[in-house]
């Protein structure tokens, strides 16, 4: 592979690599509207942003602490409508 071509692929995967942060942050935010929890310990953006492993971790412990299966995605766990009480009104660590 020349340096144009791979240059060229870089440019046109860039965008979709790196737009985890903007999914991730309004997954988040619909997350705690839903379930009106605090924006802590970082802005949604900012969580996604500098460690989305870790803020998808929280995520994923929060909908389990209320009873909801993540792995089958958001339009299936809102469908559900289980609404067990969570520990804590924050989101897990």
């Amino acid at each position: 592979m020349d340096c144009a071509l791979g240059s060229y692929i870089y440019l046109a995967m860039m965008p979709a690599l790196c737009s985890h942060w903007l999914m991730g942050s309004k997954y988040r935010a619909k997350l705690r509207r839903k379930y009106n929890l605090v924006e802590a310990p970082f802005p949604d953006m900012v969580s996604h942003i500098f460690c989305p492993c870790c803020a998808l971790a929280q995520e994923f412990r929060e909908l389990k602490s209320r009873g909801l299966d993540p792995s089958l995605g958001w339009q299936r766990i809102h469908e559900q409508q289980i609404k067990i009480p969570p520990p804590s009104q924050s989101m897990t660590r």
